[in-house]
């Protein structure tokens, strides 16, 4: 048993889905399966139920999960102790952000932890925005860069980078109807909150939805015609489809959305993790 089949049995203890942690771990499903039955056989227990639609964590695998999240709390908690004031800082940190925030926010991080830390091993993710805390909740990521909610909850720690307004926009050639038009919308996340909320102010309620996981989808169907999009300003800035757009004057002000890195109360413990909250 290695360090490793710990922490892939914890994301899968978490996710309950096969795919989705050999997704987040670069491997095929059936390479996990694999994985997860030599542990089992080396434990000499099932530590997994599963069927055709269902995976459930067995009685010996909830005792398991238990003895792997403190085997893997204590590892990073002793790694965290050896890397005194004297010796630079090192060990994998894993950034998430959106196709934008790789762009836009970035770089102006990498460059400082490049200067500062230069021995981090730095790992670069991308994907939906909207799946920053749930990837941070996961253990999927250390830090990700993300819009911060309104509401903060109490086991994730906050570095505010820069405000993030949001716009509406439709296609150039479309004549935009505020009480009819299709709003397309993100899925989920702060941006989704803060939109919903303005659209029950207003009064549109009525009004036909569409929603996307990455603003650009959101981008690429209002440019298409398909209704009225809500992005975050940035997102057409960078955009090779801004000129096929326009941005349209807003029958009410959208509160600006602020964007951050966030990680969870647990990782700000660790000092390579500390180091990079402290260079905001």
């Amino acid at each position: 048993m290695e360090l490793e089949d710990l922490v892939i049995f914890n994301h899968l203890a978490t996710t309950l889905n096969f795919g989705e942690t050999a997704e987040a771990f670069y491997m095929s499903p059936s390479n996990l399966t694999w994985r997860i039955k030599n542990l089992e056989k080396e434990l000499g227990t099932q530590l997994f139920e599963r069927d055709t639609r269902n995976v459930s964590l067995s009685p010996d695998g909830r005792l398991f999960a238990t003895f792997a999240t403190n085997t893997t709390n204590n590892w990073e908690l002793i790694k965290n102790e050896f890397q005194n004031s004297n010796r630079p800082l090192q060990g994998q940190v894993r950034l998430f952000a959106s196709v934008t925030g790789t762009y836009s926010f970035m770089p102006k991080l990498l460059k400082k932890i490049r200067l500062e830390h230069p021995e981090l091993d730095i790992i670069l993710q991308s994907g939906p925005v909207q799946n920053g805390i749930e990837r941070l909740t996961n253990n999927d990521c250390d830090i990700a860069i993300m819009a911060i909610p309104e509401t903060q909850t109490n086991n994730l720690e906050y570095r505010t980078l820069s405000p993030m307004p949001l716009i509406a926009i439709s296609s150039n050639a479309h004549t935009h109807c505020w009480k009819t038009d299709t709003l397309i919308l993100p899925q989920k996340g702060p941006s989704r909150d803060l939109l919903d909320k303005w659209i029950t102010q207003n009064k549109y309620q009525k009004n036909p939805k569409k929603s996307c996981r990455e603003f650009e989808s959101i981008l690429t169907l209002a440019a298409a015609g398909y209704g009225i999009g809500f992005i975050p300003k940035i997102v057409l800035t960078q955009s090779g489809l801004s000129n096929d757009v326009k941005t349209l004057k807003l029958p009410a002000a959208i509160p600006n959305l602020s964007v951050g890195i966030v990680t969870t109360k647990k990782k700000a413990e660790i000092k390579r993790i500390r180091a990079i909250l402290n260079l905001i």
